[in-house]
């Protein structure tokens, strides 16, 4: 939004008009030229000022506020209602076959995956192919698809459990007494 050509001077005005964010820094940036860019969803005022010309021209200044508005498509990631968010359970030494997910609207575009611990398994960034890795644990299997300037960002997950099926299991008993 350009706001340049609201902004007018008193004829003679030589001085150089300013624009900055006075309030609302995280939501819209403003030009030097007066162009204001919004960054987030609120509410920010722009302060235009004409410093004084000694001897010809007093200060002037005015307020703009913006209102930054996020018209852009919601989008939505999902790997099927059976997976999303779910746990699937693996004992080490097998393989799994790695979920796809869709992102709606589908003209949106395409997903990347993520595994947040690559030692237990790895997730191709572009196929959702899993490799699991030699270690039992769990990892967290993301598919993200980024924000565009028409789609905002959305996500979806589920969970990988790698057991190892020779590990040690310990019992604990207790011995009470009521007496």
């Amino acid at each position: 939004l350009d706001i340049s050509g609201y902004v007018s001077t008193a004829d003679g005005y030589t001085g150089t008009v300013t624009y900055a964010v006075t309030e609302g820094t995280e939501y819209a940036s403003v030009s030097e030229a007066g162009v204001i860019t919004g960054l987030a969803k609120g509410t920010a005022t722009v302060k235009v000022t004409a410093p004084a010309i000694v001897g010809s021209f007093s200060e002037s200044s005015a307020e703009f506020t913006v209102t930054v508005v996020d018209n852009r498509t919601a989008t939505n990631v999902t790997f099927g209602e059976a997976v999303d968010d779910q746990t699937f359970d693996v004992n080490l030494g097998e393989t799994f076959e790695g979920k796809t997910a869709t992102v709606y609207p589908t003209e949106a575009g395409n997903v990347t995956y993520s595994s947040d611990n690559t030692d237990v398994a790895s997730v191709n960034e572009s196929t959702g192919a899993i490799t699991l890795g030699g270690i039992a644990g769990t990892a967290t299997i993301t598919a993200f698809f980024a924000a565009t300037d028409d789609y905002k960002a959305s996500s979806a997950k589920y969970y990988i459990n790698v057991i190892d099926p020779n590990a040690p299991v310990f019992y604990e008993s207790f011995n009470q007494n009521d007496g």
